[in-house]
């Protein structure tokens, strides 16, 4: 894997997403898919609670490196969170996430980054909160995430790219 281009989310926001966390007894779980080549706890500890833009192979980096050479972040845009959701993973694991749709000024900001890099955005718009092979666990931390706290809105306040997985480092904040 190359690099990978993410929101970045409003202080409160992050603050709103440890809170669940904790709520759910999952303040310390880990967010890292099994299934890629790093030390999943060392990146856990780097990337924070995102939604994932766009990532490309290694080989692709000139390519979509170039495209973002004097990429400025247009302003503040939402995202809407719609439910909790948990999915099977890699390696016999099982995924928390939250889903997300676009909201206000979304669609906006992402048109002239989608035009620049010449590739579609990921489709399936998402934060992943815990990845456990503790299925019973994950589901535990799902049936504790409060059904009536959603939808609510989150702020994106920037995008940072990440060079992934070995190691995860950020490169930039846009």
């Amino acid at each position: 894997m190359g690099h990978t281009l993410v929101t970045r989310f409003a202080k409160e926001d992050h603050q709103r997403l440890q809170k669940m966390l904790a709520a759910a007894g999952a303040a310390d779980a880990n967010k890292i898919p099994y299934g890629r080549p790093c030390d999943r706890k060392k990146a856990d500890q780097i990337l924070p609670h995102h939604v994932t833009l766009f990532s490309w192979k290694k080989e692709l980096d000139a390519k979509y490196l170039k495209a973002l050479e004097g990429y400025r972040f247009p302003g503040t845009c939402k995202l809407l969170i719609t439910k909790p959701k948990w999915i099977s993973g890699e390696e016999g694991s099982t995924l928390l996430m939250l889903e997300a749709v676009p909201s206000d000024g979304f669609d906006e900001m992402i048109a002239p980054l989608e035009k620049r890099m010449q590739m579609k955005p990921r489709q399936h718009l998402h934060i992943t909160l815990a990845v456990s092979k503790d299925h019973l666990k994950i589901r535990r931390y799902y049936d504790a995430m409060k059904k009536p706290d959603f939808p609510f809105q989150m702020t994106v306040t920037g995008l940072e790219l990440y060079k992934i997985w070995e190691p995860v480092k950020l490169v930039r904040s846009f």
